[in-house]
């Protein structure tokens, strides 16, 4: 298979290397550094015949882009196009416009995301179709930048679709080019750690990937999570501190009240780390809101996301608890009700999670709402103040 290369230099090595090491044979390779070079590079590429063209859309160029790649579009129109759009989003009108002409691979993510990967990942998989590419025809709400940082709880009355929401919310955004930290706080269904690759052995059988909070129990320290961040394996970019192995032990660890303070200084250090990017820091919190986990996580994440399955209960199950967390001085502020239409059923393997394999819109959507909101102010002791804002996020 031929493959031709227009990209700017910010990205031509990395493109470089995912072509050759998807099998491609490199014929041509243009680096563009403005609109001139970036005709002119499209003119010599209409003239080879490559089977796949991967096309970098430059910085600062708009409709005329649109002119030069519908020209190349009609020379070639059998040539698959892998548009790579370093830090645009959905609704972008560039990017919708070569939509509109049949070209539906669009690869995302922030100018520092891992670029060898995602195109490696676009050459290697299957060319996609109008249904994966017409998030980029909606509107997105405008944002001034990307985010840069930001402290994230999900959880749920319910424990509906928690460690969906933050597998998912997390994977999209390492994907994207965020350092991100995914805290498993779910100890009663810590399902995500199947995701991982954590096992439930005997204790002389127990890896050193498969520790966590529940395999140290009381033990554990803001120190030793920081450093499970840091020593294990990050799996789709996505830095993770597991619920851990009990080691053959039944339930959870006795955490007690005053084990709260331990879980926000786990928090506060993780979301501490030296970061290689814009820093996201997911608590997978799970439901009940008593366990001294859930509520740490509650109490000192600025964000809240409350996946719903649209169910009235929900709502008055969820009224319920917020009245009782203003009680205990936890007020979770609902400023916006975040609707998304239903995500479906992966057509990929089932292997990795649904932001990977099925459309990334939606979750790139919830990125966008989370960076909108203003970030509280952190206390001396590094951990956010309890005034939270709520996203509602409705699969419906």
């Amino acid at each position: 298979m031929l493959c031709a290369v227009i990209c700017t230099s910010d990205r031509a090595e990395a493109v470089r290397k995912a072509v050759v090491s998807a099998g491609y044979q490199l014929i041509l390779e243009r680096i563009t550094a403005g609109q001139n070079d970036f005709a002119q590079a499209l003119n010599a590429g209409a003239r080879v015949a490559a089977d796949v063209l991967v096309l970098e859309l430059p910085p600062g160029l708009g409709e005329e882009i649109i002119r030069f790649v519908e020209g190349y579009r009609m020379l070639r129109p059998t040539t698959r196009i892998i548009v790579l759009a370093p830090g645009r989003s959905p609704g972008d009108p560039t990017v919708a416009a070569i939509v509109h002409m049949g070209i539906y691979d669009i690869i995302a993510g922030l100018p520092e995301a891992d670029w060898e990967n995602l195109a490696h990942e676009a050459l290697t998989g299957p060319p996609a179709d109008y249904s994966r590419a017409t998030a980029w025809l909606r509107a997105s709400p405008p944002t001034k930048e990307w985010l840069k940082e930001a402290l994230v709880a999900v959880w749920s009355p319910s424990g509906c679709m928690v460690s969906f929401t933050a597998l998912n919310l997390a994977a999209a955004a390492a994907r994207m080019g965020y350092d991100v930290a995914l805290l498993n706080f779910n100890l009663a269904c810590p399902e995500t750690d199947f995701w991982f690759g954590v096992r439930q052995t005997e204790p002389a059988m127990c890896r050193m990937e498969d520790a966590g909070i529940m395999t140290f129990g009381t033990t554990m320290t803001p120190e030793l999570a920081v450093k499970i961040l840091e020593k294990r394996k990050k799996t789709w970019g996505v830095r993770y501190l597991p619920a851990g192995n009990k080691l053959r032990n039944i339930g959870t660890p006795d955490f007690s009240s005053e084990h709260v303070e331990l879980f926000r200084e786990i928090i506060a250090a993780a979301h501490s780390r030296q970061a290689e990017g814009p820093k996201l820091t997911v608590v997978e919190a799970g439901s009940w809101f008593e366990q001294p986990p859930v509520f740490a996580a509650l109490s000192a994440c600025p964000i809240v996301i409350v996946p719903m399955a649209g169910g009235e209960h929900e709502k008055v199950v969820l009224e319920m608890l917020l009245t009782d967390l203003k009680r205990l001085e936890v007020k979770l502020e609902v400023i916006e009700f975040y609707p998304l239409d239903a995500v479906g059923t992966p057509k990929g393997s089932g292997k990795k999670p649904l932001a990977l394999e099925g459309d990334p819109a939606p979750w790139q959507d919830l990125l966008s709402a989370i960076a909108r909101q203003p970030q509280s102010e952190k206390s001396g002791s590094g951990v956010f103040k309890a005034v939270s804002k709520c996203l509602f996020w409705n699969r419906k």
